[in-house]
């Protein structure tokens, strides 16, 4: 008669019971009236289904399609055809019944487990590896290449009953992979949704071992992320009054994909700029879930303190997990159909794609900045960042955030280190950088990892506050690093780099302050164009502020046409008066309007700055025409500057209803810090007055 339901229980069996020992079979035999001989034979047949079972358990974890898909089902149902002819040549049909309860009582489950420990990947995010061979407590691990890609890549495997246990460990493929031998693999005693995991005591070398306290251990080589907690990471928020959590759709094996909206409702969504972060396209390379976890903290935080206030002008965006499936089986870079996905967005194939493109296409109106995350366990980070909505304004922003250059299509500047390329995409339309370093390292933990993200964000939106200061791109480059660093060490101060056509395009309506730093006036003049030049006039007359340091400061005089003329005044020819430092004095009015009375004499660098003419060529008196002299050179560059001696060093004055300060020489320069004040705080007297002037 046969047996009821036999087909489940052995894939039941397949799927996690531990092996018992031969032992337990006795009463089955015993039922079954079987001779010592019968006994005899199917131990032996039990100790090959054994091996071929776990064969058959690891051949299932490999990625051929079939395989992946059927899952359990497969492995269940190789096993039964594997026991059936196996068994029914040499036993009669009623032995053929108490075989199969033998074996059904002993088949090993999908890991491997001899003794008490058991070794499986079958669990959320578990994946990448299998057993090669194994004593009682030593594993000799194989990494694999599920998806033909090399080098091996992302592991996660899971330890049972090794409580009190030293375990010893070795691999052999370890060369295939990018792990070099003096790397920690990570472990984690915790339940697996809290990634509560430390390094190993013992780097990889030739083999290592490390003693477990619990019963159960998490062995990876990157910090895991499994899928269930990429959901949780933005269901938890779903409460907040400023987060909308959406179902948009399901992966291709069913698992629900979730997006998490922030935003002010008390603000139209018309209003704001969209910000789009996506995260786990290539499911192995999990450091974009916690960067992605900092950034959602970060924006969070900012939303909830009414004193910070970029919430009034984006709109973020967060996908947590573009790949559902290939993060729930731990699988390096593929999706479950074999795409990868990061490959994929000229098309609408995986279904993953089009529920993110779909997404977007309704809620992003006014894309300005995307993140696309990837990375693994690399000092730096393997990372996509792009501006479908912006132009060259980033170019500075999106080096300094890079680290390690990659070749790139496209035209591109890279940072004097070539450690990082930041690039206009006319394809794109917008900038864009990628960092692409494999560098395996210790130096980092989860803290710093979100710390990463938050820093991402920062780089993009507005800080906490109402000063934001737009620096033109066409000054020099150690112009724009020198305001760009001092500016961002300002508390309640953002900046961005903004290109001329940005500002012929009307940017510089959502900055406070526009910064020309030194290069060459009469370059920044005619990058603007005309049209530039009438949109920074207006900036200034309107309210805003303006701040020309050298060349920026040549650019606001009347000398040329393609200078502004904000001050009547021509500059002294020959210009090139030369370089090296000077001293000069702050002025009575100067201490007050820049808030520092004690200051007096200031050593500061000077590289042939203006210096300020009146229409007969001699010393204007500047304050007699409304205009306020903050500092006086009090020292000549060289013999043959002189002239440079008591005349204006730094001068404010008004333009319609906005306001200007223009510094001769370079108080900015990196390592000067003992001058930075002088910017510091001219940034800060032109944003009070910039805020009076929208007040009235």
């Amino acid at each position: 008669m046969p047996l009821p339901g036999l087909a489940p229980c052995v894939g039941q069996l397949s799927r996690g019971l531990p092996r018992p020992p031969l032992t337990l079979s006795a009463a089955v035999l015993s039922f079954a009236g079987y001779s010592p001989g019968d006994w005899l034979l199917i131990q032996e047949i039990h100790e090959s289904v054994h091996v071929e079972i776990a064969q058959l358990a690891r051949a299932g974890r490999g990625f051929g399609l079939a395989a992946r898909q059927r899952g359990a089902h497969t492995k269940g149902s190789k096993a039964m055809t594997y026991i059936i002819t196996r068994l029914s040549g040499p036993l009669s049909a009623n032995m053929l019944l108490g075989c199969l309860l033998a074996v059904l009582t002993i088949v090993p489950a999908a890991g491997d487990d001899i003794g008490s420990i058991q070794f499986d990947t079958d669990f959320d995010s578990g994946g990448g590896v299998s057993v090669h061979s194994r004593t009682e407590t030593h594993f000799t691990l194989t990494l694999e290449d599920e998806q033909n890609y090399g080098p091996l890549g992302y592991m996660h495997f899971r330890l049972r009953g090794v409580e009190g246990e030293t375990v010893s460990f070795e691999f052999t493929n370890l060369g295939d992979s990018r792990m070099p031998s003096d790397y920690r693999l990570l472990y984690s005693e915790t339940p697996l949704e809290e990634l509560d995991y430390q390094r190993m005591d013992e780097a990889i070398g030739d083999g290592f071992s490390q003693e477990f306290q619990s019963d159960t251990v998490y062995i990876a080589n990157y910090f895991p992320f499994p899928y269930q907690n990429t959901v949780e990471q933005v269901t938890r928020h779903q409460d907040c009054e400023y987060v909308t959590v959406e179902l948009i759709g399901q992966s291709h094996e069913g698992r629900d994909m979730y997006a998490m909206r922030i935003s002010d409702p008390d603000v139209p969504d018309d209003e704001k700029r969209d910000i789009v972060a996506l995260t786990r396209q290539h499911p192995g390379e999990t450091t974009g879930s916690y960067q992605m976890e900092g950034m959602i903290a970060y924006v969070l935080e900012v939303f909830r303190d009414e004193t910070r206030a970029f919430d009034e002008d984006y709109r973020f965006h967060f996908l947590p997990h573009a790949n559902p499936d290939g993060i729930y089986r731990g699988i390096h870079r593929l999706c479950s159909q074999g795409y990868d996905l990061n490959r994929q967005w000229d098309s609408d194939s995986p279904v993953e794609i089009r529920n993110l493109k779909d997404y977007m296409e309704r809620n992003v109106t006014n894309a300005w900045w995307g993140f696309d995350l990837h990375a693994t366990t690399n000092r730096t980070f393997t990372s996509l960042f792009y501006t479908p909505a912006a132009t060259e304004r980033y170019m500075a922003i999106v080096e300094s955030m890079a680290a390690h250059i990659v070749s790139l299509d496209g035209v591109g500047s890279s940072t004097a280190s070539q450690q990082a390329r930041g690039y206009y995409h006319e394809g794109l339309g917008g900038s864009m950088v990628v960092t692409e370093k494999w560098l395996y390292s210790e130096d980092f933990d989860v803290e710093f990892l979100h710390g990463q993200g938050r820093s991402f964000l920062r780089e993009v939106v507005a800080r906490p506050s109402g000063l934001r200061v737009a620096i033109f791109s066409g000054a020099s480059s150690s112009g724009i690093d020198a305001m760009s660093e001092l500016v961002a060490s300002m508390p309640n101060a953002a900046h961005e780099v903004v290109s001329a056509e940005d500002i012929r395009e009307g940017a510089l309506d959502s900055f406070d302050i526009a910064v020309f730093a030194g290069g060459s006036g009469t370059t920044q003049g005619e990058q603007l164009e005309e049209e530039g030049r009438k949109a920074v006039l207006g900036f200034v007359e309107g309210g805003g502020s303006y701040l020309g340091i050298c060349a920026g400061a040549y650019l606001a005089s009347s000398r040329r046409d393609a200078y502004l003329a904000m001050l009547p005044y021509e500059h002294h020819l020959p210009w090139a008066l030369g370089s090296g430092y000077v001293d000069i004095e702050i002025t009575a009015s100067g201490r007050e309007l820049l808030d520092n009375p004690d200051s007096g004499i200031v050593n500061v660098r000077y590289n042939n700055g203006p210096i300020f003419l009146d229409g007969e060529g001699g010393a204007p008196d500047l304050e007699a025409d409304g205009y306020e002299v903050l500092a006086y050179f009090r020292s000549a560059v060289n013999d043959d500057s002189e002239v440079m001696v008591d005349m204006p060093a730094i001068v404010a004055g008004d333009y319609g209803a906005g306001r200007f300060i223009l510094v001769s020489p370079h108080p900015e320069t990196l390592g000067d810090t003992h001058a930075h004040w002088i910017i510091e705080n001219s940034l800060k007297h032109l944003a009070a007055e910039t805020t009076a002037a929208s007040a009235q």
